[in-house]
């Protein structure tokens, strides 16, 4: 019994990483990752339990081995491995399977004689890093310098350089107002960043955060000028009224026909100033005429604005745009910022929010990484605004335990994702856009947006729960699937962000609610009737307890498959992605309710202001970048006029 035990361990220490026992990855780069995700499981595991040993094991075992500078590869040796390995890996695992598996994956295939055996030229994960960075840390104006002092002092500081904290910033220095940027990540310009999307997503990324709870999803954001803006598809949607109605009666937005007006005029400033139009037909791609077949079949209607126009479909969009079409907030906002007299600090990540009787005079933190041990302080006079994200703000408010106890990082929100991979009998001729079309006619039936998402060959190839031959032959033919996603409206799901009371760690934790499981689950099952509707030959559902699998043939029991899901298992979804993060500081009318008003001031702060997605009080169901950009914009005009009045 013993020995089945150990040998069942070793074999999911293994093949969790590799697609085959033989031939281990040199993941020395991923051993600080590998410690992190052991430490966020051995929090969770029930250790006193017998399930909780074996995990303890797999886990240690797993850090042990696949840390070893093992260099050697073969091809053959891959295939000659189980079809069934993914049988052993405990269900609840297969999320944390899927996440290892595609670091694995990144490193197998960057070996030249691995690649030999790929027809994807130009498509794999290449050998070479970033583009030159620019010198120093700390960007002024046009130049890139390290500053002679590390206390900075201006009448306004910003936390954070995203969809929020740009537009506020601009919009101060335009004012006249002396303000200083602040961001955690560097200052990029198209053509900094990495070839390797691997290499790129770990750049410009925070270290990637886990998601505690009923689900293990990585949590997506960005650490560079610009934000999470920088790595996503750029995609622009109106804030629908139905979301500021809700604001009103529940949480006493003041809403009226006037703020409606304004509100809609900013949006049409913003989506003119970021080149905001639909995407044309001459950069779709094979895999969006596909899904724009199967959608009229099923009388979906398929469409997608962005703000890149010039978009060439490179594909790059998660990674950064080299080719500089996307209108980003460092593209669009960025240069009227300098000239206008604004100051960036770059690679200081905030720490703490300094306050005395109601006031706060001053942010701290370090510069570069926290090793470096190089701390700074920005002295701000008038205002200090947290425009950090629905991670990073609630966060920043908890280390300077800031705000109402009851509210400070609950009340969460997020958009999970889960993909459907169709396979055609004939290749993708053409790839389109990172995402290219989606449809939203489902947001109010069905709680769930489908749209196009193209991602590399280690993210697709990690996402299946098979190995051997069988994997081998699903990314060999990688050029013949179409990667559609259901993204979840998850009204009901709650996510919470805290910090451990040991040396504080950030936790971000996400709870699955039955109901949007639901939902999730009928998305996936029309999705799949979809790819079948536009003539695919196999389509990959994903799902724990159904087949890895499904072909034409199975059409006629699709219904009864899904029927049999479970709605109260939502770790039946093996591998999924939070996006659009919300909340964690609302905005409310009521004090005991929430952490700051409409105006954006945090409740018993004279001078401190929320103006990004921390704030929102609910989802919204649709992509927020427009949406954030638009609040911040309408609360920093409210707060200049008020400064200028005094």
């Amino acid at each position: 019994m013993l020995r089945n035990i150990i040998v069942a361990v070793a074999t999911w220490a293994l093949e969790a990483y590799v697609p085959g026992a033989n031939g281990l990855p040199p993941l020395r780069q991923y051993k600080l990752k590998t410690k992190e995700y052991i430490k966020k499981f051995l929090l969770v595991a029930p250790v006193i339990s017998r399930l909780g040993i074996i995990g303890v094991s797999f886990l240690f075992l797993l850090f042990v081995v696949c840390t070893r500078p093992f260099t050697w590869w073969r091809y053959e040796t891959q295939t000659e491995r189980s079809e069934a390995f993914a049988s052993r890996i405990p269900k609840r695992l297969r999320s944390i399977s899927a996440i290892l598996r595609m670091h694995a994956l990144i490193v197998w295939l960057r070996q030249p004689r691995i690649r030999t055996h790929f027809p994807l030229k130009g498509l794999t994960p290449r050998t070479h890093g970033s583009a030159q960075m620019p010198d120093g840390i700390h960007h002024f104006g046009q130049f890139a310098t390290i500053p002679v002092t590390r206390f900075f002092h201006a009448k306004v500081a910003v936390v954070g350089s995203g969809p929020a904290g740009m537009v506020a910033a601009v919009r101060f220095a335009e004012a006249g107002i002396d303000i200083i940027l602040v961001e955690a990540g560097l200052d990029k310009a198209p053509g900094d960043f990495a070839s390797d999307s691997a290499a790129a997503m770990q750049e410009n990324m925070w270290e990637e955060l886990i998601s505690f709870g009923n689900v293990q999803y990585p949590v997506l954001r960005g650490k560079v000028t610009g934000g999470t803006a920088t790595i996503n598809s750029g995609i622009i949607v109106q804030l629908p009224d139905d979301v500021l109605e809700e604001w009103c009666i529940k949480y006493g937005f003041p809403y009226s026909d006037e703020v409606r007006h304004v509100l809609r005029s900013i949006a049409a400033e913003l989506s003119l100033e970021m080149k905001v139009a639909p995407v044309s037909d001459a950069q779709l791609g094979t895999s969006e005429h596909l899904v724009q077949i199967g959608g009229k079949e099923l009388k979906l209607h398929y469409q997608m604005t962005r703000n890149a126009p010039t978009c060439k479909s490179s594909g790059t969009c998660l990674e950064g745009c080299n080719g500089g079409h996307k209108h980003t907030p460092r593209e669009v906002w960025l240069a009227r910022f300098y000239k206008a007299g604004g100051k960036l600090l770059t690679s200081a990540t905030v720490t703490k929010v300094h306050h005395y009787n109601g006031k706060v005079t001053a942010v701290t933190g370090f510069l570069g990484n926290i090793a470096d041990n190089v701390p700074f302080s920005v002295n701000a006079t008038s205002a200090i605004i947290l425009a950090a994200g629905a991670v990073g703000t609630p966060e920043l408010l908890l280390r300077s335990q800031i705000g109402n106890k009851q509210c400070v990082g609950k009340g969460g929100r997020a958009h999970p994702g889960a993909a459907i991979v169709g396979e055609y009998p004939e290749p993708m001729e053409r790839f389109g856009p990172t995402q290219g079309l989606a449809t939203t006619d489902l947001r109010k039936s069905g709680n769930v947006k489908i749209e196009t998402l193209r991602v590399p060959l280690h993210v697709s190839g990690a996402r299946p729960m098979i190995g051997g031959h069988a994997l081998m032959e699903y990314m060999i033919h990688w050029r013949y699937k179409a990667n559609w996603v259901v993204v979840n409206w998850a009204k009901q799901s709650e996510a919470r962000v805290s910090l451990s009371w040991w040396r504080k760690r950030l936790r971000y934790t996400f709870n699955y609610h039955p109901h949007d499981v639901d939902n999730l689950i009928n998305g996936i099952k029309l999705v799949v009737k979809q790819h079948f509707a536009a003539g695919a030959q196999k389509v990959y559902p994903f799902v724990v307890g159904l087949p890895t699998f499904l072909t034409r043939e199975d059409n006629d029991r699709i219904d009864d498959l899904f029927d049999n899901i479970k709605r109260n298992q939502p770790w039946r979804m093996p591998y999924g992605v939070l996006t659009h993060l919300f909340g964690g500081a609302c905005w409310g009318s009521d004090p005991k309710s929430s952490v700051a008003n409409w105006d954006g001031k945090v409740h018993g702060f004279e001078n401190l202001y929320i103006m990004c997605a921390a704030g929102f009080p609910t989802n919204i169901g649709v992509n927020p970048q427009l949406s954030i950009s638009m609040m911040a914009r309408w609360m920093t005009s409210k707060l200049i006029a008020r400064m200028q009045a005094n």
